[in-house]
């Protein structure tokens, strides 16, 4: 398994910096944050060779861009949100990025859970054809009080899908604490559909430093082994304390490559 630094860490900082930081705190790899209205990037700002060749003078490779969200409550926010994911795509081709990442939307109050899975699921279909042969992979992340929260939403959504290479899973560690899910069970029940990994620690809903929570990442990691996992574990902090993130970051690195050097 391979360690990368999520990009929302460091948010508040320009994405040349952030890859400056990620290489001065031992990293080689970065997932790049596009989400709509957040830094770092959005699709048409900067080149997206300009990107690519800003990652090779760092010595970083870029494994996945973070576009947000898929949005099933309704066709029009599906709509909207689709379109949004094409574009990124679009640059994550261009900048040689294997792999677009994003959750589902926010879960609507008024809305049955089957409505926006089945509309999810849908649109994952589509994609499935779509993407063949292009070389980019699409991951489903999921998130606390998102569409896309539990072992039952996932059974839901994927298992419509009619193979597992080119629409797969990002495995959130934090927000499977925050939802109470069973990660070393999920793993065992979809670890074909498992692509990438963002690794959290987590009190309850709150974010906190690596090692300092109550996330069982240990365990996760033993699954994923069981699995044969070879993808990439993205370090992810989204700390209340901000001010401290760049610290998080760097001391996650050590703490992640002890994890995986001590678990079976």
């Amino acid at each position: 398994m391979n360690i990368a630094l999520s990009t929302v860490c460091l948010r508040d900082l320009s994405w040349q910096d952030v890859f400056r930081c990620a290489v001065e705190s031992g990293y080689t790899a970065v997932e790049l944050l596009m989400i709509q209205g957040w830094r770092h990037l959005q699709p048409g700002e900067v080149p997206a060779c300009e990107v690519r060749e800003e990652a090779a003078r760092c010595g970083l490779r870029i494994i996945a861009v973070h576009a947000g969200g898929l949005d099933g409550a309704t066709d029009e926010s599906l709509g909207a949100t689709v379109e949004y994911i094409d574009r990124v795509s679009a640059f994550a081709l261009e900048a040689g990025v294997p792999m677009v990442n994003f959750n589902g939307g926010l879960t609507p109050a008024d809305t049955p859970r089957g409505s926006f899975l089945r509309r999810i699921g849908d649109t994952l279909e589509q994609y499935e054809s779509k993407l063949a042969g292009s070389g980019l992979r699409f991951t489903v992340e999921n998130h606390f009080g998102y569409q896309l929260e539990t072992t039952d939403d996932y059974r839901a959504v994927f298992g419509r899908l009619k193979d597992a290479r080119q629409v797969g899973i990002t495995l959130d560690t934090g927000h499977f604490t925050a939802a109470g899910v069973d990660m070393p069970a999920f793993v065992r029940e979809f670890g074909e559909h498992i692509f990438h990994v963002h690794m959290k620690d987590h009190i309850g809903t709150r974010s906190v430093a690596l090692g300092k929570g109550e996330t069982d990442n240990r365990a996760v990691v033993a699954a994923l082994r069981e699995q044969n996992y070879g993808g990439d574990i993205s370090v992810e902090l989204e700390v209340h304390d901000r001010e401290n993130s760049s610290r998080y970051a760097r001391e996650a690195l050590p703490y992640v490559r002890n994890l995986l050097e001590e678990t079976p």
